[in-house]
């Protein structure tokens, strides 16, 4: 596999603690895939396999479980919402969006935000002017809190441990997009800064004035 490593200044937030990222740049299933060092094989081989459909609110629908080089992965399809989501449901005029979104989540942990580790993008172009795109992350075995909201099995200190994920991202300056319940992820495993993890920083800003989450 021919993997070319590639050191990118990321000018958004120069002043965040890791502002230049390196990353592995690799052909893949016709595109590009961008990967954080040392993930690139076995995330080009979990974009190559089917996976199992997540339910919750990791994306609209497009969100898979997939067993790969011995880890398992989430492989978010990026799909539109609004208006244009009947006419292009998975393709985008540019993919710098999700690039953006691997770069603000390497920022957001950089700061200790227990956010969702993107460990790599791939893009593809389609149709001479549009493209459509693959968010990769490893797989956290939970369930989000809208869904235990739901169902009335919200687990006792939730609430808290949202509240303190949510005030990390704060303190990273970042401004998370879609901030709801269906984004913070109930982790059964011990996170960085609890047990809610936040998930999908899709057009989420950098740089953003502490309290701005």
């Amino acid at each position: 596999m021919n993997v070319k490593t590639s050191r990118q200044r990321t000018p958004q937030f120069p002043d965040f603690p890791n502002p230049q990222l390196s990353f592995e740049i690799l052909p893949c299933l016709g595109g590009t895939l961008r990967a954080l060092p040392g993930w690139g094989a076995a995330v080009a081989e979990a974009l190559a396999r089917p996976g199992v459909p997540l339910p919750g609110g990791r994306s609209r629908g497009g969100a898979a479980r997939v067993e790969a080089g011995g880890r398992s992965f989430v492989v978010r399809r990026a799909r539109r919402g609004g208006a244009l989501a009947r006419l292009l449901p998975d393709l985008f005029l540019c993919p710098a969006r999700f690039l953006a979104e691997q770069e603000t989540a390497a920022a957001a942990r950089a700061s200790a935000a227990p956010v969702a580790e993107v460990v790599g993008v791939w893009t593809r172009r389609r149709l001479v002017l549009l493209w459509e795109a693959c968010v990769v992350t490893p797989y956290a075995e939970g369930e989000d809190l809208l869904a235990l909201a739901r169902r009335g099995a919200l687990p006792r200190g939730a609430e808290t441990e949202a509240a303190s994920a949510v005030a990390a991202l704060a303190r990273a300056r970042v401004l998370h997009a879609d901030l709801h319940a269906g984004n913070l992820l109930w982790s059964v495993g011990e996170g960085p800064s609890g047990r809610v993890l936040v998930l999908d920083l899709d057009r989420a800003r950098a740089g953003a004035a502490p309290g701005g989450a």
